[in-house]
């Protein structure tokens, strides 16, 4: 990264207001001026025409779609907060599973390494999303990436649920561990 001029702006406070009319300036008249652009998001003035710091609404500095020409960012206000629900179902109940699968004495490495795992891919996951939306010039593309894994997981749930690869293991477990007859 070099040492360069960072133009840090309000979008809506720059000649013509949109993104589209800032990409004409950087293209055109301040071309090669500034070696990156930090956009701060829309806030309405309520101090005067200083609007500096006044969001009204968090989710509508987000969704207000007349402001932010990235409609997928309306549908993000509503898709995050489900995806952590989604993944605070689905983490425990793997994760009961996996250490179901070993006998009783194992079942606390077996947590550990679960945990481990756990660890490395919420640190490298999002360094994943960042490189790949960086190589390809788009944070979309790292969404892609994300969704990509995300539906291997699906597919995933799904076989395992038509094939139930560990039925018979659990039943003999519930035999040799629990002591629970089978019927």
């Amino acid at each position: 990264m070099k040492n360069q001029p960072q133009l840090i702006a309000y979008v809506d406070r720059l000649p013509g207001r949109t993104f589209r009319d800032l990409r004409r300036l950087l293209d055109g008249p301040l071309a090669g001026v500034f070696g990156g652009v930090h956009v701060l998001p829309f806030f309405h003035p309520i101090d005067g025409a200083d609007a500096g710091f006044d969001p009204i609404d968090h989710t509508q500095v987000v969704a207000d779609a007349r402001r932010n020409r990235h409609a997928g960012m309306k549908w993000a206000v509503y898709l995050l907060p489900l995806s952590g629900l989604f993944t605070s179902v689905v983490y425990p109940t793997l994760n009961s599973k996996g250490i179901s699968c070993l006998p009783k004495s194992e079942h606390g490495a077996a947590a550990g390494v679960i945990l481990f795992f756990t660890c490395v891919s919420a640190v490298l996951m999002p360094l994943a999303i960042g490189a790949v939306s960086d190589a390809f010039g788009h944070v979309v593309y790292g969404f892609w990436l994300a969704i990509g894994l995300a539906a291997l997981l699906f597919i995933g749930l799904i076989l395992n649920w038509t094939f139930n690869p560990t039925r018979a293991m659990l039943e003999q477990l519930d035999v040799t561990e629990y002591r629970l007859k089978t019927s």
